[in-house]
Order: C-alpha cells, then sequence, then structure tokens
C-alpha cells in the first residue's frame, strides 16, 4: 500500500473514531491510532501547511485554514504540534534545511573556491525562483520574524549562513573587502532575484553565473 493510501485510510479511520469520542467523550482510541501512525500524518500535515505558510504567511494562516486543507478535524491538529507557532518553526526549519542540503550536495566534490561559490549561487538561485519553492516565501515572511520565534528562526538560519561564511572564507579577497559585507550583498542579491525575474533572455543558471562573475570580478 503506497503511503497516500495509507494516508487516506488512517483519515478514514480518524474521521469515524472522532465522531464516536465527540459523543461519547472518548479520545484514547483516536490517541492510539495517531501515534501508532504518526509519521503518515505529521508528514501529510506538513505539506499542507507549508504551502499555506508560504502563500499567506505566519499571519494570515489559522489552524482551522491548516486542517481544512488536511481534511480533518481541527482538534485533530494539536495531536502532533502544540501550537500554529510549533508547527511554523518546523516546517521554516525542513524548508530552510532542504536548501542547504541542494547547497551542500551541489558544492561537494569541488576543490577550486570560485567554483564552489558558483555552484551554491546557481543552486541557492534556483531554490529562490522555483514557484514551488516553500523556501523564498518563509525566509520573506516578516511577520514571523518580529514575532517571539524570531530566535528559533535565526537558529534555523544559521546553517545557510554557515555554508556562505565558509564558501566567502575560501576565496582570495583582498584584505580591504570586508568578508561579511562581501556574504551579505551577495545573499541579499540573490534572494531579491525573484522580485524582478522573469523567464526570458537568461535563465536561472546564467543569470547565477553572471552574480558569480560580478562578485569575481569585483574582488
Amino acid at each position: 500500500m503506497d503511503m497516500q493510501a495509507e494516508i487516506e485510510r488512517l483519515k478514514a479511520q480518524v474521521a469515524r473514531l472522532e465522531r464516536q469520542a465527540q459523543a461519547a467523550e472518548d479520545y484514547i482510541a483516536i490517541g492510539n491510532l495517531q501515534r501508532a501512525y504518526g509519521y503518515y500524518v505529521d508528514r501529510a500535515r506538513w505539506d499542507d501547511a507549508a504551502d499555506l505558510f508560504a502563500r499567506r504567511g505566519y499571519d494570515g494562516v489559522g489552524v482551522r485554514q491548516i486542517a481544512d486543507a488536511a481534511g480533518i478535524l481541527g482538534g485533530s491538529l494539536y495531536h502532533h504540534f502544540q501550537s500554529k507557532r510549533e508547527l511554523y518553526v518546523e516546517v521554516h526549519g525542513a524548508a530552510l534545511a532542504n536548501a542547504a542540503d541542494l547547497i551542500e550536495n551541489a558544492i561537494e566534490g569541488l576543490t577550486d573556491p570560485w567554483e564552489r561559490l558558483a555552484a551554491a549561487c546557481r543552486v541557492h538561485l534556483a531554490v529562490q525562483v522555483d514557484p514551488e519553492s516553500v523556501t523564498m516565501p518563509m525566509m520573506s515572511d516578516l511577520s514571523a520574524m518580529t514575532s517571539d520565534m524570531r530566535v528559533d528562526l535565526v537558529k534555523d538560519r544559521d546553517r545557510f549562513e554557515t555554508i556562505y561564511k565558509g564558501l566567502i572564507a575560501a576565496l582570495p579577497l583582498g584584505p580591504e573587502i570586508d568578508r561579511n559585507i562581501y556574504r551579505l550583498c551577495l545573499v541579499s542579491l540573490i534572494n531579491a532575484v525573484p522580485l524582478w525575474y522573469r523567464s526570458g533572455r537568461m535563465g536561472t543558471d546564467e543569470i547565477a553565473a553572471q552574480i558569480a562573475m560580478i562578485f569575481r570580478m569585483s574582488s
């Protein structure tokens, strides 16, 4: 039985048990079922929540909307996440971890520091302009960054920043160039490309190559 079929079967069982529990006030059976198959249910919730958070932002999404998108009762969501905040932090962390994994895989095996930087730029930009990616929208969600989640969200971004710090530390830059400013300018530029990018004369790989070349020539 594939994962989607298993999820659908579990949804039907959970819905039936919830109807019984509402009448009998007996939630034990639901809890046992959800714990037994928690992996499948949690992954379905993550995908639904990631899409909603990416499109509407943290403040624009309610627990009821997430539950409706997943096809479950609102209260069921709390069997897996204590709050919307906890769910958002998990989704945000997974999105950035995925982007970091892609960059690390792209630079693995490369030894020339400029080639490594160019590869990182190429993958980073591809993730940012991908319409199916949730990384860009979640990194740009200012409503979340100004909340009490900021500390948790910054921790998620540390790995991403660490990759670029290592890449730039290996570059043969002149002593007059501040590497932190260099990194911030580069990452900010790549993150801003989706604001103006339109498919046409240049593809994302070509734009990334241009960015890497400009930063190399300016060094």
